[in-house]
């Protein structure tokens, strides 16, 4: 389990919505924090793909 820490409520929520538009599943957690758990099972290829999903919803925002 990993998060990253949002500047606010608002830009966490900016960054949910369109992690789904992305085919990306992620959680928030406590106030700001957007929360990423992968299965157990994930391999490298699947989180390279992850994080390129994240990276294009963060040009986005």
């Amino acid at each position: 389990m990993r998060g990253l820490k949002c500047k606010d409520d608002e830009t966490l929520a900016k960054i949910i919505s369109c992690s789904f538009d992305e085919g990306l599943l992620v959680l928030k957690a406590g106030q700001s924090t957007l929360r990423f758990l992968p299965p157990l099972t994930i391999i490298k290829d699947e989180i390279d793909e992850g994080f390129r999903r994240l990276n294009e919803v963060l040009r986005k925002i």
